[in-house]
């Protein structure tokens, strides 16, 4: 899921919002979108209103951020400007990595596939769950009862970046992939 299709970025909404804040956001922004495109804020709203469709988003968003830190982190992948970013939560700081690299992955070098690998391999489902049962509790919304489909995600996650790696690699010149022979 790229930060663009992710049902939160749709909607600005954040984890911590309720159902009732979610269709209001939802209904504001098609209100101002044109006919057509209406019925995507819609789709957002329910996948956000839905506790089992609700974990794809959360696990692609930036689990254990304030609200503030939400909207500072999409600002700062809408302006481009990607680095500096301090992110302790090693999902949170995976979606970054991986979005960052989904949209400028012919401009990013060798330590972003590295930075993803890392912080792939801290994600731990325990911790997962832990922290997006905090953020539901906040928005009302039921806990996740266990680790099961965050697990699942988790392997969803990694053939996400997977193709995400493959899909650069195909966009690359092969002299842009082999070092010149000297």
């Amino acid at each position: 899921m790229l930060l663009k299709e992710n049902p939160f970025y749709i909607l600005g909404a954040s984890l911590y919002d309720d159902k009732a804040t979610i269709q209001e956001l939802a209904d504001e922004k098609a209100w101002d979108a044109e006919e057509e495109n209406g019925d995507i804020y819609e789709r957002a709203a329910t996948t956000l209103t839905n506790p089992k469709k609700r974990l794809a988003a959360e696990m692609r968003w930036f689990v254990g951020c304030s609200r503030e830190e939400e909207k500072n982190f999409v600002k700062a992948l809408d302006d481009g400007k990607y680095y500096g970013a301090v992110l302790e939560n090693p999902l949170a700081r995976l979606n970054f990595e991986l979005y960052i690299f989904g949209l400028n992955c012919l401009t990013m070098s060798h330590k972003s596939v590295y930075d993803m690998a890392l912080f792939y391999d801290k994600l731990d489902a325990d911790d997962i769950q832990d922290t997006l049962n905090e953020a539901r509790a906040e928005a009302g919304f039921p806990p996740i009862r266990d680790t099961k489909d965050i697990t699942a995600e988790i392997e969803k996650i990694r053939s996400e970046i997977r193709t995400s790696i493959q899909a650069a690699f195909k966009k690359l010149s092969h002299r842009q992939i082999t070092p010149p022979c000297r």
